[in-house]
């Protein structure tokens, strides 16, 4: 009788999903994501330098990700997932975020990154904010570090702000606003 009724079940879900439009079951969306470009237009060159990152080299390296963003067919929107610049300085932020606008082929999302905001710079998250919504207005949240956007009616994206506004690490806090 159990395994009767467990058939009878699994039939039906069967024909559902198979009479289901794959449209139905699946949505898709292409984009891309670039994080920790980490320009600095002071950084040394690759043979003065005392560390193993790739600062000096942070513009050509974009360039040839939005090179490849524009090969790709269909990329709807770039995700840029923090560390734009790598001091938490207006004027290399201001800079990075109107060559983004110069090089990417889509539009352009931004999460802020543990490099975004520190004690030692000039850029605090509330500049943060003022400053990516006077350049990339549709890229970010007017009010908010966190938000969500919605590149299709049936998909939600959820950029959230774990950045300390006064210090630079690599552990990450989640206020309890973001966890709503």
């Amino acid at each position: 009788m159990k395994n009767k009724f467990l058939t009878k079940i699994f039939a039906l879900l069967l024909i559902i999903t198979f009479s289901t439009p794959m449209s139905a079951i699946a949505t898709t969306l292409k984009f891309a994501q670039i994080s920790d470009i980490h320009y600095n237009p002071d950084a040394p060159r690759p043979e003065n330098a005392k560390s193993f990152k790739m600062k000096f080299y942070a513009l050509p390296v974009l360039d040839d990700a939005a090179k490849q963003i524009k090969e790709e067919k269909n990329v709807k929107f770039t995700l840029v997932t923090g560390d734009a610049a790598d001091r938490p300085l207006s004027k290399d932020f201001e800079f990075i975020y109107k060559y983004l606008n110069q090089v990417l082929p889509t539009p352009w999302y931004y999460c802020l990154g543990n490099h975004d905001v520190a004690a030692k710079g000039d850029l605090n998250k509330q500049k943060h904010i003022e400053l990516l919504n006077k350049i990339n207005p549709k890229g970010f949240a007017p009010d908010k570090t966190y938000y969500t956007f919605k590149p299709k009616k049936d998909m939600t994206f959820i950029c959230l702000d774990a950045a300390y506004d006064n210090k630079s690490t690599p552990q990450g806090y989640l206020p309890p606003e973001q966890m709503m």
